[in-house]
């Protein structure tokens, strides 16, 4: 059995987690319970508390429910809470992981993104890095991600009620609990850089939930996705759009000179049987995957 809920590697969280109906579509996303548990219960509240995301929860009741959480979590009812508590409860679970949510190894190349002019290519990369991002990372991202959206709905209710928390707000808040760098305080600089990539990520996030024909090769050829964590970040995108390029146009990709490192990322593919694509796009198939 994983010991407790908070400070425990996502990847045993899920494995001994459930399958949740959280996600995008039908297909089950593979999430902790605490997760499951703390969204479901907060989408039976109202979410129209003006800055719910932002208030002041009470630090001692956080502390109490933390302990609980951890000694057992079958004894904590989290629909007796207040929404704001439960905010605040869900946030320090993401600051707690060992690996945050979007990865200590992929941090740099969210970033890097973020410094690409043309919107069309960040869509593109954030859609490669979405889909190479470990299973139970991705999963819960999208449990994550669906649920901020649907807060977001009640920022403005009418001209007088409404949370105030769009969904840039809510990147905002969220953005230091999910993507931060390793080792040392996330920077003021670092922040401002991160916040408008998790705010994309959020008003496109229903592109990014599926694969598109041109990304099946990357998750089936992963011999030649090799150790490329330690080359700079933008060698790594331009590695990546190098080969799919190469593949489009028919020619075989040399050995080690293209692809972006599936294997670093845990080969996170998420695709079972043959990983071919139905149409324009297919779904992310919840296949097994482990950093």
């Amino acid at each position: 059995m994983v010991p407790g809920v908070f400070g425990v590697p996502l990847e045993l969280l899920a494995e001994q987690g459930t399958d949740s109906m959280l996600g995008s579509s039908r297909a089950p996303l593979r999430v902790p319970i605490f997760i499951d548990d703390v969204i479901s219960a907060m989408k039976q509240m109202d979410m129209s508390v003006e800055g719910i995301f932002r208030k002041t929860c009470n630090i001692r009741r956080l502390k109490e429910l933390t302990d609980a959480l951890d000694r057992d979590a079958n004894t904590v009812d989290l629909t007796q809470e207040n929404p704001v508590q439960l905010t605040a409860l869900m946030r320090k679970f993401f600051r707690d992981l060992p690996d945050p949510l979007m990865t200590f190894k992929l941090h740099k190349l969210w970033n890097a993104v973020a410094s690409l002019p043309l919107q069309e290519e960040r869509k593109r990369m954030l859609h490669m890095l979405c889909i190479i991002l470990p299973k139970p990372h991705r999963d819960t991202m999208e449990a994550l991600f669906v649920f901020l959206q649907w807060v977001a709905s009640f920022s403005h209710v009418d001209e007088e009620t409404g949370s105030k928390m769009d969904l840039q707000n809510l990147a905002t808040v969220i953005c230091p609990s999910i993507l931060y760098a390793k080792g040392r305080e996330a920077s003021r600089e670092n922040s401002f850089t991160a916040i408008p990539i998790v705010t994309e990520l959020l008003e496109d996030q229903y592109e990014f939930y599926t694969v598109p024909d041109e990304f099946i090769p990357i998750l089936q050829d992963q011999e030649q996705f090799a150790d490329c964590l330690d080359m700079p970040c933008k060698d790594v995108l331009k590695k990546a759009d190098t080969y799919l390029r190469t593949k489009s146009s028919g020619r075989a990709p040399i050995p080690g000179q293209n692809g972006v490192s599936m294997q670093a990322s845990g080969s996170a593919t998420g695709l079972g049987g043959n990983g071919r694509g139905d149409g324009v796009e297919s779904r992310l198939v919840r296949g097994d995957s482990r950093c």
